[in-house]
């Protein structure tokens, strides 16, 4: 089997689209997003599916389960060759696009703290944005200890300790 980069497995793939209804051109870019949204979700809720049974179910990850999710991942990969070609981008640039991205959030490679840095930048936004405005009540201070406390037990469920916060305080966040 000849081996094929992101740009050669795209353009094949396209030729096994159905004409009617992931042909940009027939179907409308719009249509084509959808069909691709809705089969990523659904071959990836295939993909999830074995990965369950294997660690909840125990079923053993052999020869049959490998080779299934590797079909699985197969035919995520044609939906994302597919929305791809319908936005006009080739896989290539999305592959190096996504490459220089992550570099540059963990140089150093992946982190949990910096993961866990990014997250609570972005609870500081929203407390800052949208914390006391008119008619909308965001508890600034249980937010800050939740998020201290979880980072402090190096704990990755700071939804359950916010909103413990919360109830203890008789709040939902928004003020409802």
């Amino acid at each position: 089997m000849t081996r094929l980069g992101f740009n050669e497995y795209q353009k094949a793939a396209a030729e096994t689209a159905a004409h009617d209804t992931m042909k940009v051109e027939i179907a409308g870019r719009q249509n084509v997003l959808v069909g691709c949204a809705l089969g990523l979700s659904g071959e990836s809720g295939e993909f999830t599916d074995l990965i369950k049974k294997i660690a909840y179910h125990a079923h053993p990850l052999d020869h049959e389960t490998h080779d299934k999710l590797c079909k699985e991942l197969g035919d995520i990969l044609w939906y994302v060759a597919m929305a791809a070609t319908s936005l006009a981008v080739d896989m290539r640039s999305l592959a190096e696009e996504n490459l220089a991205k992550l570099k540059a959030r963990y140089p150093e490679g992946f982190s949990t703290e910096k993961s866990l840095g990014r997250y609570m930048e972005k609870v500081r936004d929203f407390a800052k944005n949208y914390g006391g405005g008119e008619g909308l009540k965001f508890d600034r201070e249980a937010a800050r200890q939740a998020a201290e406390k979880a980072l402090e037990e190096d704990s990755y469920d700071l939804n359950a300790d916010y909103h413990k916060e919360l109830e203890d305080n008789e709040l939902d966040g928004f003020g409802n």
